[in-house]
């Protein structure tokens, strides 16, 4: 007799769980290599936004507030706001400290300005080599939880489960070779072999919110039956002198006017499509615990199972009624 619909959910989900498990535990312990081609270093676990002179002006006594992957979940609370020390936040095993060192030293060692176009392409740098890095972790665990050689799948696991699985791990592979051909055309452009203007750069200042992000999504638009327009869009968010600097950069034409138009909007339109960005499209964001306290704590439930339902089902382009920032706004 066959499993029903729920009870294959039930199964799919405590599989899951054991992925991120396993998940968690590389990301603590295990040993990578540094994403720079062909290093054989070990990578060290460094910051996507510099902890001095960005996300030390937000945190208070060392911490932050950042969503958080919960070890055991359902599918509506993957993840939770938690907290985190300044040390550990936004931190990832993806560069060895050469690298790390050598390649965002120009970002490091001054005012980060997302109004400048080499700052953009250093953390579009960063951040596409940083989503790899977490895919290829989760890819390794998933082929070695699955592989024949490590398990007895045919006793352990139905066919249908094997099936969904197999097929997410290849998606995982093609996901790691986009990022592996954007991390090759950023790093020609940062080399110099590429005119910088192929790349485009928005930025735009909004009132200070006490967060900050850095991270790389998919623009996606279909435009046929048989054709698909996918792009990656590097997004940053970071506080500066009472302000807060938001930036988009991109590099394929057909995502200027949507983004040109969103620049053009009132503030409180921008700000809404900010926060749709947050709550379905990235992960690597953090507040302050102040912030948080005053006006996300009320909304945390409710944000943080749209984030988890956006993170399990990949909606690129999704819209949702939550503002994670309209108490602020009203506030203002």
């Amino acid at each position: 007799m066959g499993l029903s619909q729920e009870e294959k959910r039930k199964l799919l989900l405590a599989t899951s769980a054991k992925l991120i498990k396993l998940k968690h535990g590389s990301r603590k312990k295990g040993s990578h290599l540094c994403a720079f081609p062909e290093c054989e270093n070990s990578s060290i676990r460094s910051h996507l936004l510099q902890r001095n002179g960005v996300l030390d002006r937000i945190s208070e006594a060392g911490q932050l507030i950042a969503p958080t992957e919960k070890p055991s979940y359902s599918i509506s609370e993957r993840f939770v706001l938690k907290k985190t020390g300044v040390g550990e936040a936004l931190t990832y095993p993806v560069f060895c400290n050469y690298h790390d060192t050598s390649l965002f030293e120009s970002i490091e060692k001054r005012d980060l300005d997302l109004a400048n176009k080499w700052d953009n392409i250093l953390l579009g740098y960063r951040a596409t080599a940083t989503e790899r890095r977490k895919k290829e972790i989760i890819l390794k665990i998933s082929s070695d939880m699955y592989s024949k050689k490590s398990t007895n799948l045919s006793k352990q696991h139905p066919k249908w489960l094997l099936t969904q699985f197999n097929k997410e791990i290849e998606e995982y592979k093609k996901a790691i070779e986009r990022a592996k051909r954007d991390e090759y055309w950023l790093g020609q452009l940062m080399n110099g072999q590429y005119d910088r203007s192929l790349i485009q750069t928005c930025c735009r200042m909004i009132p200070q919110i006490d967060i900050c992000c850095s991270s790389v999504f998919s623009y996606y638009e279909t435009l046929s039956e048989s054709q698909a327009f996918l792009t990656p869009i590097y997004f940053n968010i970071v506080p500066y002198k009472g302000y807060g600097y938001v930036s988009w950069s991109w590099t394929n034409s057909r995502a200027t006017k949507l983004i040109e138009k969103l620049y053009a909007s009132k503030m409180d339109e921008f700000l809404k499509a900010v926060s749709d960005i947050l709550l379905t499209k990235v992960e690597n964001w953090v507040v302050s615990p102040s912030f948080y306290k005053n006006y996300l704590k009320k909304h945390e439930e409710e944000m943080m199972n749209v984030f988890s339902l956006n993170f399990q089902l990949k909606e690129y382009n999704a819209v949702v009624k939550l503002n994670m920032f309209e108490t602020y706004i009203g506030a203002k």
